[in-house]
């Protein structure tokens, strides 16, 4: 498929020309000569002589047998070199694993092990095979799935960095007393992408495994490129789903996409879902029109009270995940209906921003002329907001810090540093990203912009493997650009786009065009002959029909929808891949913005209301 044939938004309502999209694409990376890979058997010194001691992974009360899709899943911790480029220091980390056993490796069908990691960075992976490979029934044969915790993370050895001042009031503030403390901190500095790769590397190795096969989603796409750059000649098989644009030298430039990604998401997906609608949400049949009348209607609430109302139902979660997209579509429909009232109570100031949310809400509830569903929603949210009535941030304290998440983004590689580029990126993104603005998730400036490092992430080298990418148009995580930019980058790799679609973590997406050559490519190697192969989106829910929302992204991925045969087991193991890798988005994305306003207690009253 030709890439100047793709039409691409980047704007809230706006095109982009093929001309704009070829300068928006880089150029393919220069690829490095290929250099000796390390060996990390060697450089683990004794470590590598450990004996792993494997047991259950959850614990169950006693006398209860686990599962049926807990059979054969066990899980051990493995010492790792705690900094891989001055291993012999003595120095460890305890990292958690889980481990999927589905064929015996003496078994001649056998094909390996796939390596697994559902992003963050900073999301735990030890549950993620279990559901994994019971969502693949093709690949369960074949395939024992491997999870980790990577260095940092969950039930792994976390670093520390002590913050011996008080917390100050706000988080720029925060950021620049912590950020410079933390990056200084040797523990912290081995807290990145390059040395988790050698961690996989080494796993593989104690496993006896000749090859590494990976599936990864969102930042997993970074780490499993990581791997590839570090260990070309290692990778058997590698999928890579919503992908980073893996071709720059660090994740800045995909975190500021991700801004226009979920206000095209917003502007074109969602408002077209709405606008066809309108007996659910009284909202209009015209969306731009929807556009305009919901920016009207905030307008008038108290910002913190439109903040709270997207964090707090799910409404942010739904724009990830086509499955929820109602979830987004009650969430508009409701802050529309909250500022068009007569006199808005949350208009102006508060002192409680939970108390003037739930009386907005109540209003909503009470007008006769509120739709049924929008009814709901503000109930819903209304009853989610009662426990936060009252808390606030947490107080001032000093405190130690283990955010794994800015430890890996920020360690990755040099971000622009200081407040003055992102005061510029704010003002800029209040046109092209007035949704991203508005619920505050623009960070002006972030974590990164005061954590100085002198790592360099790989570059991909001229033997770099090849490797399947999957993408969904819509996408609010990750933009569609992202993995294009990195197949186009990548020597060999191939990707699958999904027209219409805005779920971010794709596999097993449940139709052919899109599945079928993921579980060919594990099972046979084979990749698919173009560049660019274009599926159909599935309807979304409510409907029968997938409609255009924006331009098709090539006439020839247009058709029929062929659904792949699911039994019960397979759905409920879907549900629960789709649960966690929504609860990563949550953590990473939401959390923060509730933790803000809210402290810790409110992020755990928000994520009550996710799970």
């Amino acid at each position: 498929m030709s890439y100047s044939s793709r039409r691409l938004a980047v704007g809230l309502l706006g095109v982009v020309t093929p001309v704009v999209v070829a300068a928006l694409l880089p150029a393919p990376a220069t690829a490095a000569p290929a250099a000796p890979e390390p060996d990390t058997m060697k450089l683990a010194g004794a470590l590598a002589k450990q004996k792993l001691v494997w047991g259950p992974c959850f614990d169950l009360p006693p006398g209860t047998p686990p599962p049926p899709k807990l059979a054969g899943v066990t899980c051990t911790k493995v010492q790792v070199p705690r900094d891989w480029k001055n291993p012999g220091n003595g120095k460890i980390w305890n990292v958690k694993i889980s481990y999927v056993s589905n064929i015996s490796t003496d078994d001649p069908r056998h094909k390996g092990t796939i390596f697994t990691n559902p992003g963050g960075p900073g999301s735990a992976g030890i549950q993620l095979p279990i559901m994994l490979q019971e969502g693949t029934v093709d690949l369960k044969p074949y395939y024992n799935f491997l999870g980790m915790d990577p260095r940092g993370v969950g039930e792994s050895d976390p670093a520390t960095c002590r913050v011996t001042t008080t917390e100050p009031g706000s988080i720029e503030a925060l950021n620049k007393i912590v950020a410079p403390i933390c990056a200084a901190n040797e523990d912290v500095k081995t807290i990145n992408s390059q040395q988790t790769a050698y961690d996989m590397d080494f796993i593989r190795g104690l496993l006896k495994e000749p090859k590494m096969n990976y599936i990864g989603y969102s930042y997993g796409t970074w780490l499993g490129s990581t791997y590839a750059s570090l260990f070309p000649s290692k990778v058997e098989h590698m999928y890579l789903d919503s992908a980073a644009d893996v071709t720059k030298p660090t994740l800045q430039s995909t975190q500021e996409f991700q801004y226009v990604a979920r206000d095209r998401s917003f502007a074109l997906h969602l408002a077209n879902y709405i606008s066809r609608h309108d007996d659910l949400y009284k909202l209009g049949t015209i969306r731009e029109d929807i556009v305009k009348r919901y920016f009207a209607a905030t307008a008038k609430l108290d910002p913190a009270v439109v903040k709270t109302m997207w964090t707090l139902d799910g409404g942010l979660s739904g724009l990830a995940n086509n499955n929820f997209i109602k979830v987004s579509a009650n969430t508009v429909a409701t802050l529309v209906r909250m500022g068009e009232q007569p006199a808005p109570a949350a208009t102006g100031s508060s002192s409680d921003t939970a108390q003037a949310l739930i009386a907005s809400l109540d209003a909503v509830k009470a007008d006769p002329e509120t739709p049924p569903s929008v009814k709901q929603t503000a109930a819903d949210a209304s009853a989610a907001a009662a426990p936060l009535v009252g808390t606030a941030p947490d107080e001032p304290k000093t405190f130690d810090f283990t955010d794994s998440q800015n430890f890996i983004r920020c360690g990755d590689g040099q971000w622009t540093q200081g407040a003055g580029y992102y005061a510029s990126l704010a003002t800029r993104m209040r046109t092209l990203a007035p949704l991203n603005t508005q619920i505050g998730l623009v960070e002006n400036p972030p974590f990164c912009a005061f954590f100085p490092t002198s790592n360099l992430n790989p570059v991909a080298p001229k033997n770099f493997p090849k490797v399947l990418f999957g993408q969904s148009e819509f996408d609010a995580q990750v933009g569609y650009e992202s993995g294009l930019a990195s197949v186009k980058g990548l020597p060999g790799a191939k990707l699958l786009a999904i027209d219409n679609e805005g779920t971010h973590g794709l596999f097993p997406y449940g139709t052919e065009c899109f599945d079928r050559p993921i579980i060919d490519f594990f099972l046979t190697g084979k990749l698919p002959s173009k560049k660019v192969t274009v599926c159909q989106a599935k309807p979304l829910p409510g409907e029968t029909t997938t409609y255009e929302s924006g331009n098709q992204l090539d006439a020839r991925g247009r058709g029929s929808v062929t659904l792949l045969p699911r039994t019960p087991s397979q759905t409920e193991a879907l549900s629960a891949l789709r649960k966690q890798l929504d609860l990563a988005i949550f953590d990473t994305t939401i959390a923060p913005q509730v933790r803000q306003k809210f402290g810790d207690k409110g992020v755990e009253i928000a994520r009550k209301n996710v799970e």
